[in-house]
């Protein structure tokens, strides 16, 4: 492969008020172009895995999925769509679905294929192709099947490797495949697959490229000893996968040659010329322009995504920091106009929606010498999202007290769309969490690497390129154990104890002695809890090793081992709290009605609470009437404070397989609504099996004092200490932003949540009769987007339960 253009031949024609108009039409037509693509699934990655898998049986588990690899970037079908000046995709077409293994059981038992988002795109046996179908059934499921307990799977694997007990608690039945798991217990990804939230060094394979990385594998693997047989088969898998890695772009680079060929039309002609010449460099090369830094960067997210399909998050990060020298380069060689680059942005930005979910860009921060880092590009990629307008990427704003006033200004007119972007995120909070890791155990966080940390997923930070990534971890429902301590450990939804027998709460004498039966409780769940993703964790380094990936995270190399086992300099897992709001609020009013008043005995709210408040209506309208989190009240504030608390600091004493730790997370996604299915009637005066507290937001409809009381309660929990972050979701009624000032009094009523030391906060700012109406006429609201609880989705996409829940979170004003 030669390198012999130059930035001659890269130049763009000089913009001009038509070519400006050109350019938006561009980004309609992509834009319409997603928006009309349907979601479809395809077993084509399953069968390359099948046949690679079935014909390396007995070879080392890395060297297999190395090959495995191998052949999907050579094999996989491609495709370049229309007017796309940035190529690539994870499935066999935007919007697709691969199928992996775990999918198979699930396909065949009838069952349909469910978004972990809980969206309504869902697949079934019957909408795939019959002759693949066919092959599914006959030629690829038997394999997977083994000797029948699909023990060639992931949750299989998992299956057969947890202890009886640990499987009572975490199934609902144990005798049948596919599994359905506890909501009590919920551990991620168990049915397969890779969690992902990861960011790998870019920068490094924008400056030296996957050749350059892969010449410096090769020469530690020469230097590895003989013996060292673990550290040289890691090392050959790495150099198997990077070899192959290499010529996608160059496959890229022929499609859109090929294609360039049958065109007529000179100006697509020229842009399928000029882009395969970019794809003939990067992402083997170095990249040297910002074309080819955006495309080098995409092709390599294509890249992790073809390892893991089914990953979630695998995220550039803060490009707004590195990509910032190809821009100014090229913008002193006259190859690049301000207008182009942003047209280059926004189509990255489309493209993002082309590979899994979870892809989340932040803007501003911090530089490690704890200057402020807003530049062009952070303003430029804000303009993006403005013009794009779709749920993905996730985009944030990261704030501090030197934050610019017109970041906030840019920032708050995207809000003002009402898209639910951006997320704000408190930099000075982020920074401090950072540093707390490092001081709970495993490698220190210094304050330059902690300022430069990166949110994945909905905002969980990492630092790019020395990351393992969040494996597994899950969804823990703090106000199931509420319930637990008010039963003896028995659960009323699953019928059985599954809890710490912590004694009658009957014959309490104190809300102390509460307070430690909760505590008790708590760390009783987490220690199973933590005993049963040290069993997963084991599983997934055995049987999912990620040779690719761990070339592109330090120390993997030096180390000669994945990041699956161990390799990365920092190794973390995120247990995710849900129900917060709701436990402490129940814990108000038992310290407040049961011990301090004396308005009613732990017997009759316990009576109360069995039957689901019939009859008790009175008793129920008694804690109702109870002060509630959200509302500036100190007594109410202190409870979910103390609950944040001790969830954090039963999770930050639990360590993993990798040498790190665990840190508690406060964003459980849909979970909210999950998690309320399988909890009892509450002493907040919550009613049995509704939905929890959506993640560390108040519970729906008991802020009544307007959201600076809000941000004043939240600002009392400690944010630092849930150090894989927390969410705060608020509605705000659109009209804000139609009067002169609004968007003034929106910048300064987001400076006082950086003031209050919250980690995060997140806006919907769309009217209840909007929402009303995109239920009824859905067809009208196609691209309406919500945040559900940390992450953007289509509104008209959601299943009706998370809709209604949206819709019932209190439509503030700024007054």
């Amino acid at each position: 492969m030669k390198l012999g253009h130059n930035y001659h031949n890269l130049r763009y024609p000089v913009p001009s008020e038509q070519s400006a108009v050109f350019y938006q039409e561009h980004i309609e037509r992509l834009r319409e172009n997603h928006l009309n693509t349907k979601n479809t699934a395809s077993i084509d990655r399953l069968r390359i895995e099948t046949r690679v898998m079935k014909d390396t049986e007995g070879e080392p588990m890395a060297i297999r999925r190395a090959k495995v690899f191998a052949r999907i970037c050579r094999e996989m079908p491609i495709e370049i769509w229309p007017d796309e000046l940035i190529f690539g995709h994870t499935g066999v077409r935007p919007l697709c679905r691969d199928v992996i293994p775990d999918d198979c059981p699930v396909l065949l038992k009838g069952q349909r294929l469910t978004s972990l988002m809980v969206d309504t795109i869902e697949f079934e046996l019957k909408d795939f192709d019959p002759a693949d179908q066919k092959e599914l059934i006959e030629e690829i499921a038997p394999y997977w099947k083994g000797n029948g307990d699909w023990e060639r799977t992931h949750a299989g694997s998992n299956f057969q490797a947890l202890p009886d007990y640990l499987k009572d608690l975490l199934f609902e039945d144990t005798c049948t495949f596919p599994l359905k798991q506890s909501l009590i217990y919920t551990p991620f990804f168990i049915s397969g697959g890779h969690y992902g939230h990861n960011s790998i060094s870019y920068p490094e394979v924008l400056k030296k490229g996957l050749l350059g990385i892969k010449k410096e594998v090769e020469a530690k693997f020469k230097t590895t000893m003989e013996s060292d047989n673990g550290s040289r088969t890691f090392l050959k898998a790495v150099i198997l996968a990077l070899e192959a890695s290499i010529d996608v772009g160059k496959r890229f680079a022929d499609k859109a040659r090929e294609i360039a060929k049958k065109i007529e039309d000179p100006v697509r002609k020229s842009e399928l010329e000029k882009i395969a010449t970019i794809c003939d460099t990067v992402p083997a090369y170095p990249a040297r322009t910002f074309h080819e830094a955006l495309q080098s960067i995409f092709m390599t997210q294509v890249l992790l995504n073809w390892e893991s399909p089914m990953i979630l998050s695998q995220t550039t990060g803060r490009i707004d920091q590195y990509l910032l020298r190809y821009f100014e380069e090229d913008m002193q060689h006259g190859i690049l106009t301000v207008d182009i680059a942003q047209e280059l942005l926004d189509c990255y930005l489309i493209k993002l929606n082309h590979i899994n979910r979870g892809n989340h860009l932040a803007v501003g921060g911090y530089k490690a010498n704890g200057r402020d880092g807003t530049n062009m590009l952070s303003y430029m990629l804000i303009e993006a999202m403005k013009h794009v307008r779709l749920a993905h990427p996730f985009i944030s704003v990261l704030l501090h007290a030197r934050t610019p006033q017109k970041l906030l200004i840019k920032a708050a007119e995207l809000s003002a769309l009402g898209t639910g972007h951006p997320v704000f995120l408190n930099a000075d909070t982020l920074t401090t969490m950072m540093l707390a890791r490092g001081n709970i155990g495993g490698f220190p966080i210094t304050l330059e690497l902690a300022r430069t940390a990166t949110p994945v997923g909905c905002y969980e930070p990492v630092i790019m390129g020395l990351d393992s990534g969040y494996m597994y971890g899950g969804y823990f429902n703090l106000a199931a154990i509420c319930e637990l301590v008010l039963t003896n450990g028995y659960s009323r939804r699953y019928g059985k104890n599954i809890g710490l027998q912590t004694g009658d709460p009957r014959k309490f004498t104190s809300f102390k002695e509460f307070k430690e039966a909760y505590n008790a409780q708590l760390s009783f769940m987490i220690k199973n809890f933590s005993s049963a993703t040290d069993i997963f964790e084991r599983v997934l380094s055995n049987l999912l090793p990620t040779p690719f990936e761990s070339s592109l995270i330090k120390d993997c190399i030096s180390k000669g081992k994945s990041r699956e086992d161990g390799g990365a300099r920092f190794n973390f897992r995120t247990i995710i709290g849900a129900g917060s709001s709701d436990t402490g609020d129940s814990l108000t009013a038992i310290s407040k009605l049961i011990f301090d008043e004396k308005k009613i005995t732990m017997d009759e709210l316990c009576r109360a609470l069995e039957a689901n408040f019939e009859g008790y209506e009175n008793i129920r309208n008694i804690l109702c009437a109870v002060p509630k989190f959200g509302n500036d009240d100190d007594i109410a504030d202190e409870q979910v404070a103390w609950v944040s608390h001790v969830f954090a600091k039963e999770v930050s004493k639990q360590k993993n397989t990798r040498g790190g730790h665990a840190v508690p997370m406060g964003a459980p996604l849909q979970y909210y609504m999950f998690g309320g299915w399988v909890v009892g009637a509450l002493p907040s005066g919550r009613k049995a099996w509704e939905p929890l507290s959506d993640a560390w937001s108040l519970c729906a409809g008991s802020d009544v004092n307007g959201p600076t009381a809000v941000f004043n309660s939240m600002g009392k929990v400690n944010n630092a200490e849930l150090s894989a972050g927390v969410t705060l979701n608020l509605r705000l009624d659109p009209s804000i932003f139609r009067s002169d000032d609004g968007i003034l009094r929106f910048v300064n009523f987001i400076r006082a949540f950086v003031d209050q030391g919250i980690f995060q906060v997140q806006f919907n700012i769309i009217d209840t009769k909007t929402l009303r109406e995109a239920q009824k006429e859905p067809e009208k609201y196609r691209d309406l987007i919500v945040k559900v609880a940390g992450y953007s989705a289509y509104f008209t996409q959601l299943i009706k339960s998370l809709q209604d829940g949206v819709i019932t979170r209190t439509e503030h004003k700024l007054l």
